[in-house]
C-alpha cells in the first residue's frame, strides 16, 4: 500500500469522481462517436453549420467522430490533455452551432423543408432561430460547467497540502 499523500496513491474523492463522473462522460463521448460514425456510414450527414457541401459535411462529423473515440479513450486513460479537448470542444461546439441556428442560411432551407413548419410565418421561425440559439448557448454552458465539477477531482486540479 502507498502511503497517503504519496504521488501514486489516488484519493477516494478522485476514484468516486472517476467512476461517477468520467466513466458516464467517456461513455456518452463514445456513444456519440458511435452514432457520428452510423450516421456518415448511412449517407447524408444532416445539418453541419456553415457546411453546405454534403461531401465535406460527412468528413467533417466522421473526423469528429474520430476525434471523440479518441476523446472517450483518453478520458478512461484519465489524461489531462483528453480532459481539456472534452471542454474545449464541448464550448465551441455548441457555440459552432449556436451561430449556425443563428446565421446559416442552411438552417432556411431545412425549415423550408419541414412539412409543419411550412405553416407558419416567416416571424415566427426567426424567433424559432433565436430561441435555439440561446438554448444552445445555455446547454453549452451548463454541460461544459457540470463535466468540469463532476469530473475535475479525478484529474487532481485542486491541489491541496494533503495531496
Amino acid at each position: 500500500m502507498h502511503q497517503r499523500g504519496s504521488k501514486t496513491s489516488i484519493s477516494s474523492a478522485a476514484k468516486r469522481a472517476y467512476w461517477w463522473g468520467v466513466v458516464p462522460v467517456a461513455a456518452l463521448v463514445g456513444a456519440s462517436a458511435v452514432w457520428g460514425l452510423a450516421t456518415v456510414a448511412r449517407g447524408p450527414a444532416g445539418f453541419v453549420p456553415f457546411v453546405h457541401n454534403p461531401t465535406l459535411a460527412r468528413l467533417a462529423v466522421g473526423a469528429l467522430s474520430v476525434a471523440l473515440v479518441a476523446i472517450a479513450l483518453g478520458l478512461l486513460y484519465r489524461s489531462r490533455a483528453a480532459w481539456w479537448a472534452l471542454m474545449a470542444l464541448n464550448a465551441l461546439g455548441h457555440l459552432w452551432y449556436a451561430l449556425g441556428c443563428l446565421f446559416d442560411p442552411g438552417l432556411d432551407k431545412l425549415f423550408a423543408e419541414s412539412e409543419l413548419l411550412s405553416l407558419y410565418p416567416p416571424e415566427l421561425l426567426e424567433v424559432a432561430r433565436q430561441f435555439l440559439f440561446f438554448l444552445l448557448l445555455l446547454l453549452g454552458i451548463v454541460f461544459t460547467i457540470v463535466i468540469y465539477f463532476a469530473t475535475r477531482a479525478a484529474f487532481r486540479f485542486d491541489r491541496s497540502p494533503a495531496q
